[in-house]
């Protein structure tokens, strides 16, 4: 669903994304009791703290996005779950409501929270989506229903219908091969999941859940040696995503 640069550069931005915003809405409230103050006194630097504050809350509400995506990506879901909830409330735009509660939705399946990510995505059913808002809630809708084993061939009709809308993205692929695991399609999940990894690098709590799942295909075709190297390297980039 995201994208994500080396370890470094993501533990980079998790740290950018909890300081940043902190600081500019600490700044813009700071802006506001000092406007308060110092219009209240009859000065006419009250008045420039005005446009200071509207200046700071469009800043906010152009990065916002960026930094909340940055979280996800870092797995700083808390953090993600924050700014998606707070682009929500202050959105006026439907569209950017519908990809902020799309976002959620994704926060509550990483933290596995099934049945309120499915929550969330049945009271967007109604909605008119395009192509790629489509594919995320199909993809979504579907990845919930296998994480929970349930109505296993309707989440791989929903899979390959995401997939067909937007192959080029690393989540969906993921959870069409997810899908295909689940009905016991063996070669065509570790075929589907080694291409998902030849897409190019990927968050280190995607990789962790790919290499998991491959382990759980090869497991399941009696492969205990590569079985047991997936384990370990799903592991290892569970470490990677905490730290």
């Amino acid at each position: 669903m995201t994208a994500s640069a080396n370890p470094l550069a993501s533990a980079r931005a998790a740290k950018a994304s909890t300081i940043w915003p902190s600081r500019l809405l600490l700044l813009t409230g700071s802006a506001a009791v000092m406007g308060g103050g110092i219009g209240a006194l009859g000065l006419p630097l009250g008045a420039l703290a005005v446009p200071g504050v509207a200046v700071a809350l469009v800043v906010l509400r152009l990065l916002l996005p960026s930094w909340a995506h940055a979280a996800f990506a870092a797995g700083a879901l808390a953090s993600a779950r924050r700014r998606y909830r707070a682009i929500s409330a202050t959105s006026w735009r439907r569209g950017r409501r519908l990809h902020a509660e799309l976002s959620l939705a994704a926060v509550a399946l990483a933290q596995g929270r099934y049945a309120h990510a499915e929550e969330v995505l049945d009271a967007l059913a109604g909605a008119a989506m395009d192509l790629s808002t489509r594919a995320a809630w199909l993809n979504n809708r579907a990845y919930a229903w296998l994480r929970r084993g349930e109505r296993v061939a309707e989440a791989r009709a929903l899979a390959a219908e995401a997939l067909a809308l937007r192959p080029d993205v690393p989540g969906v692929r993921h959870t069409h091969g997810l899908a295909l695991l689940a009905c016991g399609e063996l070669d065509a999940a570790i075929a589907e999941l080694d291409e998902l990894h030849r897409m190019g690098e990927l968050p280190a709590l995607l990789e962790a859940e790919r290499c998991a799942d491959l382990a759980e295909a090869w497991a399941q075709k009696g492969e205990d040696a590569y079985a047991a190297e997936y384990r370990g390297r799903a592991e290892l980039s569970r470490r990677r995503a905490r730290g």
